[in-house]
């Protein structure tokens, strides 16, 4: 059964012991291990839907502009990274009001955005698979920070599947589910929504100076 984060205690006054001060350590058994690394596959896949990023390297020099590519690149611009409301919120519009400041925000920015995403989602996975015979995982503090990363953008893509948009919203939809059938999926993405919930705010104070 998970256990919360926490910051491991150095022992000794070694050199190498002084090292380890910032370590963080945390258990998760094989079921909790398994359903991260699904959510964090499934966010995974989700942001790698995106359509290929606009091509913003300079034309030839010696010859004219392509204009068909420029009027494709430009398109996928304005189209945005797709239709699925779960990765509008992982990748929001820069200025919801511009479409054109959007797009070249999206044209400039949303590349790096997507892929420090990832990065983060295969930082948070390898930790999940360094786990030990007893499910402790221990992580550095800029492992610990990836991982933090990864589960808001796990449970922004729940909140959307589950509407989640306000404090209400999470009341209403937990009435809702309380005489629910336990067949409903919204009930399994619930308990997933408030795990990760749970672990990021354990891990999140477990930062903290």
């Amino acid at each position: 059964m998970a256990r919360a984060f926490h910051r491991k205690r150095a022992l000794g006054r070694s050199a190498g012991a002084r090292a380890r001060r910032g370590v963080i350590e945390g258990q998760l058994d094989v079921a909790e291990r398994a359903l991260l690394r699904s959510l964090f596959e499934q966010t995974r896949l989700l942001l790698e839907s995106v359509p290929g990023q606009p091509d913003a390297s300079p034309q030839p020099a010696d010859g004219p502009p392509d204009l068909e590519a420029i009027v494709a690149r430009a398109t996928a611009a304005l189209d945005g990274p797709g239709d699925d409301p779960a990765l509008q919120r992982l990748l929001p519009d820069g200025h919801r009001d511009d479409p054109l400041a959007s797009a070249e925000f999206r044209r400039r920015s949303a590349g790096s955005v997507r892929q420090g995403k990832l990065d983060r989602i295969e930082i948070a996975v390898a930790c999940l698979d360094a786990a030990d015979e007893q499910g402790r995982i221990q992580l550095e503090p800029a492992q610990a920070g990836a991982f933090v990363v990864a589960l808001t953008d796990v449970r922004l893509v729940l909140g959307q599947r589950l509407g989640l948009h306000t404090e209400d919203d999470m009341d209403a939809i937990e009435d809702e589910l309380a005489a629910a059938d336990d067949a409903d999926p919204r009930v399994g993405l619930l308990l997933a929504y408030d795990f990760t919930t749970w672990l990021q705010e354990g891990l999140s104070q477990s930062l903290l100076p």
